[in-house]
């Protein structure tokens, strides 16, 4: 290409420049939400699988949860965790925020979320089955969920 044509092009490359500062959303294909826990990464649940109930420090308890996702945009999220059995809320927590590349290819995560015991009380939701579930709204997108059966077990003191 001649220099005279590529500097004929460049106000039209430069005015296609998106104005947005969020960072580019890779195709991931379709929409999904995986579960799992963690308190600084993401870590898949396994059908059944033991998870630990911890003490937070204002004197309640609460079970990590985390979850990985991708096919939309990850950015202003509503993410809502809850620990329910038979029907029952036994803990819950919600979040608006955005998620993190979990790497450079893959899809988005989010870890480090306080799923907190609502009575207060370890013992109510220890040592029986329960269902953790996930609900991930995006902001321009239908509700995705994702749950998995698992058995709280207390306690870790990490306050």
């Amino acid at each position: 290409m001649s220099g005279r044509l590529a500097w004929a092009f460049f106000p039209l490359l430069v005015s296609c420049g998106g104005g947005s500062d969020d960072p580019p959303v890779p195709d991931q294909g379709t929409p999904f939400v995986q579960i799992g826990t963690g308190s600084a990464e993401f870590a898949p649940l396994t059908e059944g699988q033991e998870v630990r109930i911890t003490a937070g420090p204002q004197g309640g308890y609460h079970v990590w949860g985390a979850l990985r996702a991708g096919g939309f945009n990850p950015n202003d999220v509503f993410i809502e965790f809850r620990l329910v059995r038979d029907g029952l809320v036994l803990a819950e927590s919600g979040y608006e925020d955005d998620l993190r590349p979990a790497d450079t290819d893959g899809p988005f995560q989010y870890s480090g979320v306080a799923v907190v015991v609502l009575s207060g009380d370890a013992a109510t939701i220890a040592d029986q089955p329960a269902r953790l579930e996930v609900t991930l709204t995006p902001v321009h997108g239908e509700p995705l969920t994702d749950g998995v059966n698992v058995r709280p077990v207390c306690c870790d003191e990490s306050f």
